[in-house]
């Protein structure tokens, strides 16, 4: 890897670890409307992620992939143009287009693969991964 290329993906992969523990925090501040029920242990909209992620997913998993995507996407928005470039082009399209155009000056990235990027390479793995007593309980009562 070129030293251009390793710097790049250090810019994206900080950036998108950013984002990541940004949703995850207020995904957690969000407790109404549970679909696990208000009896559930299940204490906020991440533990349900997660639960889901961990199980099986439930007839609401559309409107928490909206949720995570719209506030994903906003994070994004608020990004100068060099980072989100630079996440852009550690996705599959980037790199099609870095390939493709090796000498292009200007990328023309699409912050819907910038944002579907960082949710399935950084939210929903820790979600597969994340873990604590309510969770478990959950687990252990399906």
């Amino acid at each position: 890897m070129k030293a251009k290329d390793s710097i790049i993906a250090d810019i994206a992969d900080r950036s998108c670890h950013r984002i990541a523990r940004t949703a995850i925090r207020n995904l957690q501040k969000m407790k109404d409307c549970l679909s696990s029920g208000d009896d559930s242990c299940l204490k906020n909209v991440w533990d349900e992620i997660c639960v889901q992620e961990q199980m099986e997913e439930s007839i609401f998993w559309n409107a928490y992939e909206t949720t995570i995507k719209k506030m994903v996407t906003n994070m994004i928005q608020g990004l100068d143009y060099n980072v989100k470039a630079a996440i852009w082009l550690q996705t599959e399209a980037g790199i099609n287009f870095e390939f493709d155009n090796p000498d292009s000056a200007r990328i023309n990235y699409a912050e819907d693969d910038i944002a579907c990027y960082i949710i399935s390479n950084y939210i929903m793995p820790r979600a597969m991964d994340w873990n604590n007593s309510r969770i478990e309980k959950y687990k252990e009562m399906y």
